[in-house]
């Protein structure tokens, strides 16, 4: 998965500077040099979109000229992404039509090429599906606000709510019904309790196994010394 490079701090006035990168900047303010993830093609739906995040994350910060910005792009292409792109630039040529001006467009096009035509539905049905499971609610809260930013509906706080408390497991949702839950993050620290009381339960009071469960396991043990 692409991710931004490691932000370094570096002082823009004095008289020791490091190597890399810097970024003038008159108020002699400290500046993070960031850089833009290669992109290679292979990436998933979600992975692309974090990817063309970092992209707009580096611009905004950097400053970068909307007339530059498709050359720094361009330049962070690699593999099939970068035979694409030149292979598209070469039509364009061919067939008489001005290069790509703007990040806008260029967006436009990555995502024509390197996304499903369904890929918002594909994120929606994730949303719609997206449950807690065998998974901690750490790990469920987590798929779910990234889906939740993903897909932006513009659910209003007792919908979102709703949604997310209807993706918990069967006995946390037992437990937050004992409580007044106005807000996603009150719902988050009610149901961490939840699963903090449940697990110091079962530890104390693990299942009992099923008379069903204990006498398939003698028979299997008589199958055992039968065919001896």
């Amino acid at each position: 998965m692409p991710s931004e490079s490691d932000g370094e701090f570096v002082p823009v006035q004095g008289h020791q500077r490091r190597r890399g990168n810097q970024h003038a900047n008159p108020q002699g303010e400290f500046r993070v040099k960031l850089d833009i993830p290669f992109f290679d093609g292979r990436l998933h739906i979600e992975d692309y979109l974090n990817w063309e995040r970092s992209v707009e994350t580096f611009f905004e910060y950097m400053d970068i000229e909307p007339e530059k910005q498709v050359k720094y792009v361009a330049c962070r292409l690699k593999g099939g992404a970068r035979a694409w792109w030149l292979q598209l630039l070469q039509t364009r040529r061919r067939e008489g039509r001005g290069p790509v001006r703007n990040w806008h467009r260029m967006k436009q096009l990555l995502r024509s090429h390197f996304l499903p035509t369904d890929y918002e539905q594909m994120l929606y049905l994730r949303y719609q599906h997206c449950n807690q499971g065998s998974r901690t609610v750490n790990e469920y809260t987590e798929e779910f606000y990234r889906l939740s930013a993903r897909n932006n509906l513009n659910e209003n706080t007792t919908q979102i709510v709703a949604r997310y408390i209807g993706g918990l497991k069967d006995a946390i949702q037992d437990k937050l019904e004992l409580n007044s839950v106005w807000s996603l993050s009150q719902a988050f620290n009610f149901a961490l309790k939840a699963e903090m009381q449940l697990s110091r339960a079962y530890k104390q009071y693990p299942p009992r196994r099923s008379y069903n469960d204990v006498s398939a396991d003698i028979i299997n043990l008589l199958l055992q010394f039968l065919s001896r």
